[in-house]
């Protein structure tokens, strides 16, 4: 066998083996969370977000008003939302490990579980790093994971392979025999500090359009304060 049909069958080897590789890739639940991580701007510049604060507007569809936003997370799990309409009304969510309140109030059981799911979004692509993750489907553009978060609650994330952005993500909660679905459809990306975030969300409640949040500002590593959260 002459020297340049050898060269050409290694050349063809190599090739077949770089295609298994990249098949491999797509398939990798680790390989596939590490592509989101660097997309988002790297676990070190991840890791290093103790606070985010962001300020715009919500766009109620049952309210059919236009209020101001504000939300205020602190890791691992502390929750700050408000939102407020002209004319009312106005809305207090905080969600803490010690428990969730809604305008001063204890949460029922079905909100409390409806916050911790708002919350736990609040920590991705992270939050992917702390669960075991599922490819649940896949295809040339997407990829479907999920992963567990409790007996009762769960989450899932679509991810755009071109990009390796998180574009959507649904929570859920049983309830009973029935899942209860919130859903996120994220754009508008823009880097603060060096880390990737979605300054415009659509958000659905059992495949019901909800409203859209339009972040104006985000701020990373704000000072907190303990009355921040209080009740």
């Amino acid at each position: 066998m002459s020297r340049i049909i050898i060269q050409i069958l290694l050349i063809g080897i190599t090739v077949v083996f770089q295609a298994q590789a990249k098949a491999e890739d797509k398939t990798n639940p680790a390989q596939i969370v590490e592509n989101i991580l660097q997309a988002y701007g790297g676990r070190a510049a991840l890791e290093g977000v103790k606070s985010v604060k962001h300020s715009g507007t919500i766009q109620s569809y049952r309210l059919k008003k236009t209020g101001s936003l504000k939300r205020l997370f602190v890791v691992p799990g502390k929750l700050l939302v408000e939102m407020k309409y002209p004319d009312g009304p106005h809305e207090q969510r905080i969600t803490t490990p010690e428990g969730a309140w809604r305008d001063g109030r204890p949460a029922t059981a079905p909100m409390h579980m409806a916050m911790e799911l708002q919350t736990a979004r609040f920590r991705l692509p992270l939050l992917l790093t702390q669960h075991p993750v599922t490819i649940l489907g896949e295809d040339k553009n997407k990829v479907h994971l999920g992963l567990k978060l409790t007996e009762v609650s769960s989450l899932e994330v679509f991810v755009e392979r071109k990009s390796w952005r998180i574009v959507r993500s649904v929570g859920l909660m049983a309830m009973g025999e029935m899942n209860i679905a919130f859903t996120t459809d994220y754009s508008d990306f823009r880097k603060v500090d060096g880390v990737l975030f979605a300054h415009r969300e659509e958000l659905t409640a059992m495949g019901m359009e909800t409203g859209i949040a339009v972040l104006d500002r985000i701020e990373v590593n704000t000072e907190t304060r303990p009355e921040d959260f209080k009740i």
